[in-house]
This record gives structure tokens, sequence and C-alpha cells, in this order.
């Protein structure tokens, strides 16, 4: 500031709550993108604390997905009290001054609170917002918005800040409202029922998953994948979640849970459905184990499809199972590669896929042999029948011997 620069213009502003939520209706992206990237932050770090404790990437991925469409719907329809109670928090911990004088020049303004002055020249506003009751100038350079009540100006000031911005983006006559909703009868039964609404609906995940174990404990089968889809029958309850979050919100209801939870529980509901009808089955699995057995959607355990003829001997696999790999010296191999890459002879090859399994029967048909293991999820019966019948049928930990077919 020059010697000879004379203050043209002084005023006092006081920025509080209520204020700093009128200007979050008038600059939403720029306050919308901030508490974004803010929940963003952690999102990555819950997500990486989840990846260390699942070990499963499908797991890590819907969470990040899920809770990153959470913070995108909430911040949409809760920034303006978002930004309020941001606004209070920090005035709360004295970060932020509330009151303020600023002094006006011809080509630049200081502006001073207890704590701060800073000198901005007027080409460094980039947007000017004038309403009924407020000036609002955008200051980039340090990421703030300056507010200035008209009542606390005389008409000369505000008469030398339209002229100094042409390009002021005129908003008079808008009224800004927050709360006008239209009235409705019993609001607190319909606040309480609502609250209920909220609760079922994040139940319907353990209902959905309660439903499916029922249904698997009644058909005796661990196939999850193909009875998946139950989770859909739930997702009428997040659905009515969402919509009468809406209706009743805009009239004065505090219900965004229900808006936020019917999204959640509603999309965790759609994507897990989803492994129903999307071959996920062609993912390659993730090696934890020596013998990982990737399952199809569809299928059942004891029918199966010829799989590998090698020396004389048939091996049959369950028509559920997609695949079944080895792991070997780090490396992953496919059961038909392993046997015919590795080893001289097929029944070398399966014997030693059987010395990880448990023997848990022989047949006195000539000493045909059970083997299974409930960690690898996996049934290999080989065939060594008083006939020469030396074939082998593998399957899922449930797979067992039906003297109708196998061994013949």
């Amino acid at each position: 500031m020059k010697k000879e620069d004379k203050v043209l213009y002084t005023c006092e502003s006081i920025v509080d709550g209520y204020e700093y939520k009128k200007m979050a209706k008038y600059f939403p992206k720029r306050m919308y993108w901030v508490f974004v990237i803010r929940g963003t932050i952690l999102n990555i770090i819950i997500t990486a604390l989840i990846a260390l404790i699942s070990q499963s990437w499908i797991v890590t991925l819907i969470f990040f997905v899920v809770y990153e469409i959470y913070l995108l719907i909430f911040y949409k329809i809760r920034l303006e009290s978002v930004a309020e109670k941001a606004f209070n928090a920090r005035v709360k911990k004295k970060v932020i001054a509330t009151k303020f004088e600023t002094e006006f020049y011809d080509e630049y303004l200081i502006r001073k609170s207890d704590n701060i002055s800073i000198t901005i020249n007027y080409s460094e506003i980039d947007k000017v917002i004038e309403n009924d009751t407020n000036f609002y100038l955008e200051y980039p350079k340090m990421n703030s918005i300056l507010i200035f009540q008209k009542n606390d100006m005389d008409n000369e000031l505000i008469s030398f800040i339209r002229k100094k911005f042409e390009n002021i983006d005129n908003k008079l006559g808008d009224k800004i409202k927050f709360k006008n909703p239209e009235k409705i009868k019993n609001p607190e039964t319909i606040e309480k029922l609502l609250t209920v609404l909220f609760v079922i609906t994040l139940l319907c995940i353990y209902g959905a998953n309660f439903a499916i174990t029922k249904v698997l404990e009644i058909n005796n089968t661990d196939d999850t994948l193909k009875y998946i889809w139950i989770t859909w029958l739930f997702l009428p309850i997040p659905i009515a979640s969402i919509i009468l979050g809406y209706k009743y919100k805009k009239r004065g209801i505090r219900c965004t849970k229900n808006i936020v939870a019917g999204f959640i529980v509603g999309a965790l509901l759609l994507i897990y459905g989803l492994f129903y009808v999307i071959p996920f089955d062609d993912i390659i699995p993730n090696f934890d184990n020596t013998i990982v057995v990737v399952k199809k959607n569809k299928g059942h355990s004891n029918e199966f499809d010829k799989y590998l003829v090698r020396d004389g001997i048939t091996i049959y696999l369950a028509n559920n199972i997609r695949d079944v790999y080895y792991e070997q010296d780090k490396t992953n191999y496919k059961l038909k590669d392993y046997i015919m890459g590795m080893w001289q002879s097929t029944e070398d090859g399966i014997k030693h896929l059987t010395d990880h399994l448990d023997n848990t029967d022989t047949l006195k048909d000539g000493g045909t042999k059970i083997y299974k293991s409930s960690k690898y999820n996996i049934t290999i019966i080989t065939c060594n029948t008083i006939n020469g019948n030396n074939d082998i049928y593998i399957g899922d930990y449930n797979t067992s011997f039906d003297s109708d077919f196998m061994c013949e």
C-alpha cells in the first residue's frame, strides 16, 4: 500500500454459521468438492485397513465404491448443513474469525480480523455475486469467499463495488429459504416410523445373508453364488427408504439417514446379486492355498463332465467347478497343465494332490479311495476297481460317491 493511498470506504462484516450456509447455496461446486475430497482421503485410509483385514480385492473394491457413492450423495443432499457445521466447529476451535473490518481502496481492499490482515487486489477476485442482502467475493488465491452484508454498507460503497466489478452475477430477488416445509400431521409419528424403516433397511444385509444361509441348508449345498439372487428380494426396502426419505425431507422431517442408508444398502444388495448373472468365475482367484477350486455360479457337485483323458484314465470334473489350480514353486498351474506337464503318469500327478488331502474312505470294490479337504473345498475320488477302472472324479467338498455311475 502506498502512503498516498487513501481509504475510500470501510465496513464491518459478521460471518456466522447461517451466513456460511447461505454462501454454500451460491458456490456449491467449490464447497462440494472440498468436502468430497476430504471424505475420499478418509475413504482411502479406511479401505486400506479393510484390504489388510479382508485380504480380498473384491470386498475392498465394493467397500470403496459404495462408500464413495455415499459421500457423493451425502454431500449433495446435506451440503449447506455440513458447511454450517464445519464452520461452527472451526469457530469453536478458534481457528477462524467471525468479525471483519474491511477498508476499500481504489485498486485493492484490506480485510482485517483480530489476528490477521490480508491485502487483496480487485484483479485477484475471480467472481462476485450480489443478492438482496449480501455481496460474495470469491478469492481463489486463498480458496476463500469474502462475505459482506449490504445493511452494513452505505449506498456509495455499494455503488463502488458494482462499478469496480462489472461482471457481477446478479441474484437480486433470489429468496433463499432453507426451511419452509409444508406442514404435515403427526410429524413425530412419521419420524419414528422413518427411523424404524432406517433400522430395517440396515438389517436387510443381515436378512439377505440369513435367507441365503437357510436356503443353502435346505438344499444341502454350499454353492452360495447359485442363490445370491435372493439379495434382490430385499431391494424394495431400501428403495422405499429412499423414496420416503426424499418425500418427507422436503416437508421438514429429519430423515436424510433414510436416503443415505437406502442408497448404500441398495447398492450392496444390487452388487451382491450381480454375482448370479455375471460370470465372475472367469476372474482369476487369489492363490492363498496350494490347491484352489474355482467354482461356477451354476451346476451341481455330483454331476460331472469329462475333463482329461490320459494313460487310459479319464478325469471327470464336477460341472459346478470351472477349474482346479495347483501352486508349486510360486507358479500357478491349471490341473490339466500340471498333470500333463509336470508328471510322467497321471496317477503320480493325482497322488501328489491327494497327499494334501485326508483319505476319508476306502471302498471294498478293489480299493477305490475318497479324499477330502474342507480347507481346499475339494473331493477327489480315485477309482481302483476289480474290473480295472482307474478313472478319477474331482468335485467340491460336498461331492459324494455315487455307485450308479462312478467307477463302473
